[in-house]
């Protein structure tokens, strides 16, 4: 029913990887690894990779898991920003933000009964769709 948004969803986190990659491979520069910038690069694109798998396999809880864990990325970056403003990256955060809006409404169109914490309660009970 809603394998259009499920395609977008996969699609728009390979179009991630090559940005994954080339942000792992700075930030391999930064931490001041010469040749492990490059092992940096490459397991934070296969973890990338594999975060499009899950969601392919529709699995329910790695959409939580990606919620909170693009959710801490995006408060530790505007925390960062803060102590140095002249490196905030407006657009990122933006985009990010973004990204988290989508996978929540693509989230509630595949698993209606999925809470943040849990399965959702109507009138004290718990409620399943088919």
């Amino acid at each position: 029913k809603h394998s259009g948004l499920r395609g977008s969803l996969i699609a728009l986190m390979f179009l991630l990887v090559p940005i994954v990659f080339i942000s792992c491979l700075v930030i391999g520069e930064e931490m001041g690894l010469e040749d492990g910038k490059y092992i940096v690069a490459i397991l934070g694109t296969l973890f990338q990779l594999l975060i499009a798998w899950m969601f392919y396999r529709e699995r329910g809880h790695i959409y939580n898991g990606y919620i909170f864990l693009a959710a801490y990325s995006i408060i530790r970056s505007l925390i960062e920003s803060m102590a140095h403003p002249a490196s905030i990256e407006p657009v990122g955060i933006v985009i990010g933000v973004a990204i988290i809006f989508f996978v929540l409404y693509v989230r509630s169109k595949l698993f209606p009964d999925l809470a943040l914490f849990g399965a959702r309660k109507v009138d004290g009970q718990y409620n399943f769709s088919d």
